[in-house]
C-alpha cells in the first residue's frame, strides 16, 4: 500500500484489488500527534479502507490484540446482525404475500351467473330470459359474455345492463350471495336445473317491476289496498316462532309465489327477517320499459320510484290487512269482489284453513292480488301433491327433489354483510384453523321436555355414542403425544346449554384420539361454540346469533348431526344439501322410546319435515270435498268422471306413483311428511 498526502490519494495492492487508487478525505490528517511519519505510516495501514474492506493482518499488526479481538467481535457482530435483519424483511415479505392471497376470493361463483340462456329449440320465446352469463367454475376472467336471444329478425334487447357488472355491485351489499360456495365443496354445490333456472330469472323480472313503491304505496297504484296493474303479491307474515320456523314458512311461501306467479314480500310491521336477509331479488335487469316509466314519472313532477325491494311499506301492509277476509270467507263469496286473503297455514287450522291445498280453491284464488301467508311449517310437500303445480313446474324445476329446500334457501336465506362476516370470522379462526381441517357440527336441541335448555345425561351419553360409533369424530386415546401425521378436527356444538360442549370439550381436551385408518395416524379434536343463551328469547339478538350458527353448520362439510324434530337442524341440513345424522334425544327420557331407537340414524334426505300437512290417506280429503260442496258445485258432480277426466287419467297415475315414491313419512315423525330423492 502506497500513501501519497502532497497528491491526496493512496494506491491500494490486495488480492481483491490488484491496483486501485483511492481517494483521501479532504480534511485527511493522520492521528499521530507528531505529525506524519514513517512510524504513523505503519499505524495507518493497518486502520485504512481498502476496496471497502480492512485488512486484517494490517491491523492485527498495528492494534493491540485485546483491540484486536475487540474489533474483529464488532464486526462479526455487525455481521450476524444484518444477516438477521435480511430474514426478517423476508420473513415479513412473504407474511404479506400469504395474507394477500389468503384474503382475496380464489373461488366466488355468483349465485345468478348460473342462469343461463338454452338454445331456440329448448326455450319459449313467448317466455323469453333476461341476457345471462354462461359459467364454468374457476377464474372468473374465463365466464363468458352476455348471449342476447334472437326471434326471428328481431333481438331481445329489452335489458341493456351487462349481468356481470351488476352483478358485482350487488354482491357489495351481500357478499354471502357469492362467497358462500367458497366454504362449500364442490359436490355440495348443486347448480340449477335449466327449467329453474330461466323459472328464477323469470321471476327476477317480474318481481323488479311489481315491487317497486312509491311514496309508501304499489306505484301506479291508486290506494291502500291497489297493486302494481297485473301483479299479484304473496304477502309472508312472520310467526312467533324460532328461526328455524320462520325460514322454512318464508322458503315455503317462495315456493308457492313461484309457481302462481306472485311477488313474494315481507311484512315488517313485525318480525326481524328483513333485519337479517339480504334483498334476494335486486334489480339485475333495467330495461327500457322500465327506464321510460321512469322517465314518465320525472317529467310529471311525480316522485321517483325506488329500487325494487320485497319489504312490503307498513302503509300498504296495513291498508291490506284491512281489506283482508279469511280463506273461509272468500270461499263462500266463491272468491268475488276479494282483494286479500288471510290464509292460516300453522300448526293450528280449522277444517276452511286446510281447504287450502285443494285445487278448487286454487283456482278461486287466481282471482285475488294478495295473499297473506301467516305460517310457521314448511309446506313444499303439499305444493308436489297438487298435480297442476306438479306437471307444469315443480317436477321440470326440481329433478333431485331432496334439494328443494337447498336451491332455495341458497337464493332467500343469504345473511347480510354484517352477520355474514361474523360468520367467515368465526370459519376462519375456529373451524379451518388447518388445511386439512375436517369440519363436522353438532346441533342439540330438545323438545317434548318441560326445559328446552334443560342438561341430560342419558342425553349427552347418545350425542357421543353417535358421533363416536357413527365416525364423526374419532374416539378418545391415553396417549397425549401427537404422532407425526396429525389431522385435525373441528367439532362445532350449537345449543342453548353450554354443559353438552363442555363435558365434550373436558372428555377430548384437545388430546391427541385415534384415527380410524391406521393406529400411527393420529387426530386432534377441537370444540367450538359461538354461543349458549340458556332460554329461547325470540329478540333480534338472539336471531342473529342463531342465523350465524344456522349457517356455519351449513358450512361443516364433512359431517353433521342435528336433533330431531328440530326446525333450527332442518335449515342447517338444507342448507348444507346434506343428509344428517339425526339424533334421537326427543322427550324426558328418549332411551325408553318404543320401539326403542338407536343413538342416532342416517336421514333419509336433506329436506325438511312437515310435521302437520293436515291430509288424509286417501286421495280425496274431506277437506276438498268440503271446499266443492262450499264452491256451489256438487260432490257427486265432481266425482262424476267427463271425458277431460279421462284424458288426465294416465298423467294422474303417473302424479300418484310419483308421490307414493317421493314424499314419505319423516323419520322423527310418523305423521309428517317430507321429500325423498
Amino acid at each position: 500500500m502506497n500513501l501519497d498526502i502532497d497528491r491526496g490519494y493512496y494506491i491500494s495492492r490486495s488480492p481483491r484489488n490488484p491496483l486501485r487508487k483511492k481517494a483521501l478525505p479532504p480534511n485527511y490528517v493522520p492521528w499521530a500527534p507528531g505529525g506524519f511519519d514513517e512510524d504513523c505510516l505503519s499505524r495507518c495501514r493497518g486502520r485504512m479502507e481498502v476496496g471497502g474492506q480492512l485488512e486484517s493482518g494490517t491491523l492485527k499488526a498495528a492494534m493491540s490484540p485485546d483491540s484486536y479481538r475487540i474489533k474483529k467481535l464488532h464486526l462479526r457482530k455487525l455481521r450476524i446482525t444484518r444477516v438477521i435483519l435480511f430474514g426478517l424483511a423476508l420473513s415479513a415479505l412473504a407474511t404479506l404475500m400469504w395474507l394477500r392471497m389468503d384474503i382475496q376470493p380464489q373461488f366466488s361463483p355468483k349465485l345468478f351467473d348460473a342462469l343461463h340462456v338454452d338454445s331456440l329449440d329448448t326455450v319459449d320465446v313467448d317466455d323469453v330470459l333476461p341476457p345471462q352469463v354462461n359459467f364454468e367454475h374457476g377464474n372468473p376472467a374465463q365466464r363468458e359474455s352476455p348471449v342476447m336471444i334472437n326471434s326471428g329478425s328481431d333481438t331481445i334487447n329489452d335489458f341493456e345492463v351487462s349481468l356481470s357488472s351488476a352483478a358485482e355491485d350487488v354482491d357489495a351489499d351481500c357478499l354471502s350471495r357469492s362467497q358462500q360456495y367458497m366454504y362449500r365443496k364442490k359436490e355440495y354445490h348443486f347448480p340449477l336445473s335449466k327449467a329453474f333456472s330461466g323459472a328464477l330469472a323469470r321471476y327476477t323480472r317480474m318481481h323488479s317491476q311489481c315491487c317497486v313503491w312509491n311514496n309508501g304505496l304499489a306505484d301506479h297504484g291508486h290506494d291502500e289496498k291497489e297493486a302494481v296493474g297485473g301483479c299479484q303479491y304473496v304477502v309472508y307474515q312472520e310467526g312467533y316462532e324460532g328461526l328455524g320456523n320462520r325460514l322454512l314458512s318464508l322458503v315455503a311461501a317462495f315456493a308457492y309465489a313461484l309457481v302462481t306467479n306472485r311477488a313474494l314480500v315481507i311484512d315488517t310491521t313485525r318480525g326481524h327477517l328483513a333485519q337479517l336477509l339480504c334483498e334476494p331479488f335486486p334489480n339485475y335487469y333495467y330495461g327500457e320499459k322500465d327506464k321510460k316509466m321512469k322517465n314518465n314519472h320525472d317529467n310529471n313532477n311525480i316522485s321517483t320510484a325506488t329500487s325494487p325491494t320485497w319489504l312490503l311499506p307498513s302503509q300498504l301492509a296495513n291498508g291490506v290487512h284491512q281489506q283482508a277476509v279469511t280463506l273461509e270467507e272468500a270461499m263462500a263469496a266463491q272468491f268475488v269482489n276479494v282483494t286479500a286473503v288471510h290464509v292460516n297455514l300453522r300448526h293450528e287450522q280449522t277444517v276452511g284453513d286446510q281447504q287450502f291445498f285443494c285445487s278448487e280453491t286454487q283456482q278461486g284464488l287466481q282471482k285475488v292480488a294478495w295473499v297473506i301467508w301467516e305460517s310457521n311449517q314448511y309446506y313444499v310437500p303439499r305444493l308436489f301433491m297438487l298435480r297442476e303445480f306438479w306437471t307444469m313446474k315443480l317436477h321440470p324445476w326440481f329433478p333431485d327433489v331432496s334439494r328443494v329446500f337447498t336451491q332455495l334457501g341458497r337464493v332467500l336465506c343469504v345473511p347480510r354483510n354484517a352477520v355474514w362476516h361474523t360468520i367467515q370470522h368465526v370459519h376462519k379462526a375456529e373451524m379451518a384453523w388447518a388445511p386439512s381441517t375436517a369440519q363436522v357440527g353438532i346441533q342439540v336441541r330438545r323438545h317434548a321436555v318441560s326445559d328446552n335448555a334443560s342438561f341430560s345425561e342419558v342425553v349427552y351419553r347418545r350425542i357421543v355414542e353417535c358421533v363416536v360409533d357413527g365416525g364423526l369424530v374419532p374416539p378418545p386415546m391415553t396417549t397425549t403425544t401427537p404422532q407425526q401425521g396429525t389431522t385435525k378436527v373441528a367439532v362445532l356444538v350449537t345449543s342453548l346449554q353450554s354443559m353438552y360442549y363442555d363435558k365434550m370439550r373436558e372428555r377430548w381436551n384437545d388430546a391427541v384420539v385415534q384415527n380410524g385408518e391406521s393406529s400411527s395416524r393420529q387426530a386432534q379434536v377441537k370444540f367450538v361454540m359461538v354461543s349458549h343463551e340458556g332460554t329461547e328469547q325470540y329478540s333480534l339478538n338472539q336471531a342473529r346469533k342463531a342465523m350465524v350458527e344456522i349457517w356455519l353448520l351449513s358450512l361443516c362439510n364433512d359431517a353433521l348431526a342435528t336433533s330431531s324434530w328440530s326446525t333450527f337442524g332442518y335449515v342447517a341440513q338444507a342448507l348444507a344439501g346434506m343428509h344428517p345424522r339425526i339424533l334421537n334425544i326427543r322427550g324426558e327420557h328418549p332411551e325408553l322410546d318404543e320401539p326403542v331407537l338407536s343413538a342416532c340414524s342416517r336421514g333419509q334426505s336433506p329436506e325438511p319435515c312437515l310435521h302437520y300437512p293436515f291430509t288424509s290417506s286417501s286421495s280425496s280429503s274431506p277437506a276438498c270435498q268440503a271446499t266443492t260442496a262450499s264452491a256451489g258445485v256438487a260432490p257427486a258432480a265432481r266425482m262424476a268422471p267427463n271425458s277431460s277426466d279421462v284424458a288426465m287419467a294416465p298423467l294422474q297415475q303417473q302424479h300418484a306413483l310419483w308421490v307414493a315414491r317421493h314424499i314419505r313419512a319423516c323419520q322423527d315423525e310418523t305423521r309428517g311428511l317430507q321429500l325423498v330423492a
